[in-house]
C-alpha cells in the first residue's frame, strides 16, 4: 500500500511487465473533455474501449471514433444522474467486458450541474451554499465508488486489473495555501478518502486503484497556446494507469505520475 507521504516520481520509466497487449477498458464519466480524450488515446493504442456517458448522440466525435475503430469502441448510454449511471454499468456493458483490465473514471466536475448558480456556488466564503456543496460531493465522490463496486467482479477477472479515478488538485489539503473553492475542495477530499478506502478493500482481489489529478488543461474555453492539452493529459494518465501496481495502490498522483500530498 502506497503511503504517498512525499513528493516525487513513484513509477519506473517503463510499463509494468505482463500488461495485456489489448486491454479491455471502461471509461466511465466519458462525456467530459478528458473522458473523451482518454477513450481516444486508449483506442489509438489498440485497446477495446467502452465509453459510458449521457446523451451520446450529442457527441459527434463518437461517431467518428466508431467509424475509425469499428467494434473496438462500444458506446454505453447513461442516466443523466451520474450516481444512477454508476450502478447501472454492469448491465449495459458489451459482451467482451465480462472481464475488465482498466477502469478509468473521468466524471469529475467542478459544479454539480451546468446552471450558473451551481457554477458560482461555494467559490468564496460569502457564496457558500450548503445544499450545493452537498450536491457537489455527491456528484463527484459517489459515482466512482459505486462504479468500482458494481464492476468489482469484472475487474477481479481482468489481467493486472486497475482503476484510476480522476480527482482535483483541490483535493490536496496539504497543498492549500489560500481560501475559497469550498465545494470542489470538499468533494475532492471526500473522493480521495473513498479511493484510499477502496485500495484496502480491493487489494485481496488483486485490483490496484489510485486517484489522479489532471491539473489544469486546455479545453474549448482556452486558447491554443494553453498547455497541456487534454490529449497530453490523457496520454499521461494512461501511462500512470499502466504502471500502477498493488505495491502502490491507494496513491494520490498527478497526470505525470508524481505523488501529490494528501
Amino acid at each position: 500500500m502506497w503511503g504517498g507521504g512525499r513528493a516525487g516520481a513513484i513509477f519506473p520509466a517503463v510499463a509494468s511487465p505482463g500488461a495485456p497487449r489489448v486491454r479491455r477498458v471502461i471509461v466511465a464519466g466519458g462525456g467530459t473533455a478528458l473522458g473523451l480524450a482518454l477513450a481516444r488515446a486508449a483506442l489509438a493504442r489498440g485497446d477495446r474501449v467502452a465509453v459510458q456517458l449521457p446523451h451520446p448522440e450529442r457527441v459527434p466525435v463518437l461517431a467518428d471514433l466508431a467509424g475509425e475503430h469499428g467494434d473496438r469502441l462500444a458506446v454505453v448510454p447513461a442516466d443523466a444522474d451520474p450516481v444512477a449511471a454508476a450502478g447501472a454499468l454492469p448491465g449495459a456493458l458489451p459482451a467482451w467486458a465480462g472481464a475488465i483490465d482498466l477502469l478509468l473514471h473521468a466524471g469529475w466536475a467542478d459544479a454539480a450541474d451546468p446552471s450558473l448558480a451551481a457554477q458560482r456556488a461555494n467559490r468564496t466564503l460569502d457564496e457558500v451554499d450548503g445544499d450545493a456543496l452537498v450536491a457537489l460531493v455527491r456528484r463527484n465522490a459517489l459515482p466512482p465508488l459505486l462504479a468500482v463496486r458494481a464492476l468489482r467482479r469484472h475487474l477481479a477477472q481482468g489481467d493486472g486489473p486497475r482503476a484510476l479515478v480522476v480527482t482535483s488538485w483541490l483535493a490536496s489539503i496539504a497543498r492549500r495555501h489560500d481560501g475559497g473553492h469550498y465545494g470542489a475542495a470538499a468533494a475532492g477530499a471526500a473522493l480521495n478518502a473513498v479511493v484510499r478506502a477502496l485500495a484496502f478493500d480491493l487489494e485481496p482481489d488483486g485490483i490496484a486503484v489510485a486517484a489522479a489529478s489532471p491539473g489544469a488543461y486546455r479545453t474549448a474555453l482556452h486558447g491554443p497556446g494553453f498547455q497541456p492539452s487534454a490529449e497530453d493529459v490523457a496520454a499521461g494518465l494512461l501511462a500512470v494507469a499502466d504502471r500502477l501496481t498493488l505495491e502502490r495502490t491507494g496513491a494520490f498522483l498527478d497526470w505525470k505520475g508524481e505523488s501529490c500530498p494528501w
